[in-house]
Parts: structure tokens; C-alpha cells; sequence
């Protein structure tokens, strides 16, 4: 062999994601370099360099209508000669070589160049820009039929759930299920939101063309009526927390005059007021998570928020902090005989005897002093915008909720109107007797 002239040499390519091992092999099998290389533009660039000594080269690519297939494409494009070599001849070449099947990078890499050096008739690929865009489209197409396959099969599986063996292609149980989920009991509320998110499903399946019509298609199915809460008197309010167990008055005044949440309640802590100015700070609230009671962050970002109370709530507080809060600047205000926070449960059996008690109507929920306070902060003239930053809403239509129609804001408003026309009339007297 002429010493001075390169050998004619097989590059075999053991191709991955984001690497290739190359290992260079001569005529005699003879291994003349190698190495692991990045697919990114620096390591294909350096790969190209490693190899410029010989000029005579081919590369034998493991794969070249699978994972080999980037690494090919980007050799022809730069001009080098690449044949296939099917990964099943390689993996018969790995077990004769080193009498086992594991795979290794450079053991894989070996085999790749011994089935390019020692087998003929492997096939070359060549450039075939007709070839390659007809391959992505069929890909593209491929991708296309098993997402809508995917998505027509969840949304089978939806509906299996919710109508006994599925439905058909336009869906009519619809109106079924929803009807069903009313006769079992199911409340007015919940009923409207299952069919709301029921229906953003279907709407979702739609534009992605699963379907061709939304059957979600009953006129105010969707409408959360929310039937109307009670709104005590203030002679009741005051009735039920002077009955109900003292170290829970605090509770009832705060839920009506701070529109605090029950969990609003539990997470106060000394910290969080302020007496001097008669105000306090909702910072955390504690919801029960199977069966264990959880701090987390108030209901809404708006739930974060400074609420001022009337001054003799704020004295009603001091004689609470002295006789039930936890010490400390962390001490909770509101915990149980035995120094846990109330769970609703423990909490809602000496409710029920203070309501009792005091007479008021089985139907009044505790959540129910709180809004009794939104209806009497909204009976003050509060706006809306006001109301929102009191009771810890973000949107407008939850507060307008609670600015019900009073019948003393009624009279007010008639009061102000008679007004306007009285003085009117004075107007058109006055005219009168000064002609």
C-alpha cells in the first residue's frame, strides 16, 4: 500500500437524539479513529473535521429510515456518500464480534463499519427532495389521525361516563344525563357547572374537528341560579353570638361586620390585627383536605386584603385575645377547648344548639353571616368597587350579588325623588307669585 496515499476507508455511524459515535475502519477492518460527536452545528462541524484525512471515505449509517435518518440527510447535504445499514445486520455483527447482545456506543459503532466493510449490495441514499417533503407530509398526516384518534377516545371514555354505554355520534343523551343528575338530587348549582364544563369539552372538540356539533345545546342549562341566601336581622345576629359558646362570639361579629369566610376565620392570627386602627389583615385562610386541615393562600388573589371594622368589634377583641387566642405574634385566634383549630364538623354541633336557642331559622348556614354583612355594607351606600375590595371578590357580578334591594334603601331613594320634586314645585310657586 502506497503509505503516502490515504486508505479508502467505512465510517460506521451509531446514531442517537443529540449524539453519533463514529468509529473509522479500513479495507483490513483495521481501526484508524473514531469518537462520540454532538448533532448540534459544532459537534456535526467537528465530526466533518475529524474525518478530512481520508478523503476516500463512505459512511455506513445504522438506520437510515429511523433514527439515522437526521445524520444521513445532513451527510448528503454536505456532499459525503452514505449507505444504509439495517440495525437487524448490525446486531447480528455485534453478537459475532464480541460474542454478546449488549449495546454499547462504541461497540455499536464497530459493528456498524464491519457490516459497511465487509457487506456489498447495502443500499446507498441518495438526495431526494421529492422523497423527503412527500415523507414529512405522511409523517405530518400519521401525527394528525392518532391525536384525533387519542381525542375521539377520551372523549368516548367522557361520555361513557357520564351516559351508561357511551353515546352515539350526535350525542343526544345529553339532555338525559343532565335531567338524571337533577332527579338524583344533585343541586341547581352543580348541575349548571357539570353541564358547563360538559360543554367546553364538546367546544374544545369541535375546533379541534373530533366533532362536527357541539350536543351541548339546552337553552339556560348552563345559568348558575343560585338561590337566595337569608339575610338575618341585626336583633338575630346578636341573639345567636350571645348564646353560642363564648369563645366563638368573636367568630359570628367577625363574619358579619368583617364579611370574613369560615377559613378566613381559622387562619387569623394576632399578628393580623390591628386594634389601634380597628382593622385586620387576611393574609392565609384553612380548608380541610381529606380530613386534615391544610394553611393555604385565601380563595381568590383579591381574598388578600385589609378589612376595617367598626371600633367596638375591635373592643370585643381585646377581651378576646386575653381569655382564647394563642400567645404570640403567630398565635392563632381562633382555636378549640382542647387548642386545635375548630374543624367544621366539631364546629357545626355547637352551631346548630346556639341557633336553636336563639330561634333562628334551620335554613341559616354560618356562611350565611357573612353575607348578612355584605348585605348590610352594601345597604351603607358602598359601591361596587368597594364592596369588592371588602369582601375579597374579582369580579364585579359576585359582588353585585349581594347589593340586594332593601326595602329602607327603597324608601331612601323614594325619599330623595319626592325631594326632587318638592323643590320643583317651590321653584314653579315661587315663579308664579313673582308674576
Amino acid at each position: 500500500m502506497n503509505r503516502s496515499q490515504p486508505p479508502q476507508v467505512v465510517i460506521g455511524v451509531d446514531p442517537h437524539k443529540r449524539s453519533v459515535t463514529i468509529e473509522v475502519m479500513s479495507a483490513d477492518e483495521a481501526v484508524l479513529g473514531g469518537g462520540r460527536f454532538g448533532t448540534d452545528l459544532e459537534g456535526f462541524a467537528a465530526m466533518l473535521a475529524h474525518v478530512q484525512a481520508w478523503p476516500e471515505r463512505t459512511w455506513a449509517v445504522e438506520g437510515c429510515n429511523g433514527i439515522g435518518r437526521h445524520v444521513a440527510n445532513r451527510l448528503i447535504a454536505a456532499g459525503e456518500q452514505v449507505v444504509d445499514v439495517p440495525p437487524a445486520l448490525s446486531a447480528r455483527a455485534r453478537v459475532f464480534a464480541t460474542g454478546q447482545g449488549r449495546k454499547a456506543d462504541a461497540t455499536d459503532a464497530h459493528s456498524v463499519a464491519l457490516v459497511g466493510t465487509r457487506m456489498t449490495g447495502l443500499r446507498p441514499v441518495v438526495p431526494d427532495a421529492q422523497r423527503e417533503v412527500l415523507r414529512i407530509l405522511v409523517d405530518r398526516h400519521r401525527a394528525i389521525g392518532q391525536e384525533h384518534t387519542y381525542k375521539v377516545n377520551q372523549l368516548h371514555a367522557l361520555v361513557l361516563e357520564l351516559v351508561p354505554g357511551g353515546a352515539k355520534r350526535t350525542c343526544p343523551p345529553i339532555r338525559g344525563w343532565r335531567q338524571g343528575l337533577i332527579d338524583g338530587g344533585l343541586g341547581q348549582s352543580t348541575t349548571s357547572k357539570a353541564y358547563r364544563l360538559v360543554r367546553s369539552i364538546f367546544a374544545t372538540a369541535v375546533d379541534d374537528e373530533v366533532i362536527v356539533r357541539n350536543p351541548c345545546r339546552i337553552k339556560g342549562a348552563s345559568v348558575d341560579r343560585t338561590p337566595e341566601r337569608p339575610v338575618l336581622a341585626l336583633d338575630e345576629v346578636f341573639r345567636l353570638a350571645g348564646v353560642i359558646e363564648h369563645r366563638y362570639r368573636a367568630m359570628v361579629l367577625l363574619a358579619v361586620f368583617g364579611s370574613l369566610r369560615y377559613g378566613e376565620l381559622l387562619g387569623l392570627t394576632r399578628a393580623d390585627l390591628d386594634l389601634a386602627g380597628a382593622r385586620l389583615h387576611v393574609r392565609r385562610a384553612v380548608a380541610e383536605v381529606n380530613g386534615s386541615l391544610v394553611v393555604k393562600a385565601p380563595k381568590t388573589a383579591a381574598g388578600t386584603r385589609t378589612v376595617a371594622l367598626p371600633r367596638w368589634v375591635a373592643d370585643e377583641l381585646v377581651d378576646h385575645l386575653q381569655r382564647y387566642a394563642e400567645p404570640g405574634d403567630d398565635g392563632r385566634l381562633f382555636v378549640g377547648p382542647k387548642g386545635s383549630s375548630p374543624r367544621r364538623s366539631h364546629f357545626s354541633q355547637g352551631w346548630k344548639r346556639a341557633r336553636v336557642e336563639a330561634d333562628i331559622s334551620e335554613a341559616v348556614h354560618f356562611h350565611d353571616f357573612r353575607h348578612t354583612g355584605n348585605h348590610l355594607a352594601a345597604a351603607t351606600g358602598a359601591s361596587t368597587r368597594e364592596l369588592m375590595g371588602r369582601m375579597g371578590h374579582s369580579s364585579m357580578r359576585a359582588a353585585l350579588i349581594y347589593q340586594h334591594r332593601t326595602a329602607d334603601r327603597d324608601r331612601v331613594i323614594a325619599d330623595a325623588l319626592n325631594l326632587l320634586v318638592e323643590r320643583v314645585e317651590d321653584l314653579v310657586d315661587e315663579s308664579d307669585r313673582a308674576s
